[in-house]
């Protein structure tokens, strides 16, 4: 049989699309990493905000000391890089404002080392009068502070 010709390119044919067939299905699948990095669906990035909040904190509950915001486009935050952050926020804090945050502190990375899930986290300090609290903020297209 020869390969020229019109039956060939039939042949040719046959192929490019069978094999188009197989490696599409292959092409979306890619290990699972638990992260969702490498398929990562939506466009947001990874980000995490610790911070503290209350009438000490500037004057109004709605008033936040911490440090800048972490975004990440490649990958999601680490557990590391959240206790990080928490440390951060906590080194802008005078001492009154750590004082009454001790407790909330613990709680907030004892929450970190469980991966929770994406959104908002409040954790209120000793002294709860005027909102005081420390905040936790996470998102991303997967959960962060993976290992």
């Amino acid at each position: 049989m020869t390969v020229a010709g019109p039956p060939g390119w039939a042949v040719l044919a046959v192929v490019t699309v069978a094999w188009f067939a197989a490696t599409r299905d292959r092409s979306d699948s890619v290990p699972a990493t638990g992260t969702d990095t490498q398929t990562k669906k939506c466009d947001r990035p990874w980000t995490a905000h610790v911070h503290a909040q209350g009438e000490d904190c500037g004057g109004s509950s709605a008033s936040t000391i911490g440090a800048p915001t972490l975004v990440k486009t490649a990958a999601p935050v680490t557990r590391a890089e959240g206790i990080a952050l928490s440390g951060a926020t906590w080194a802008m804090l005078n001492k009154n404002q750590q004082k009454i945050r001790v407790k909330a502190k613990e709680q907030l990375e004892r929450y970190l080392q469980n991966r929770p899930p994406l959104g908002q986290r409040s954790f209120p300090a000793s002294d709860r009068k005027g909102g005081k609290r420390l905040d936790l903020d996470n998102y991303g297209c997967s959960p962060n502070f993976i290992g």
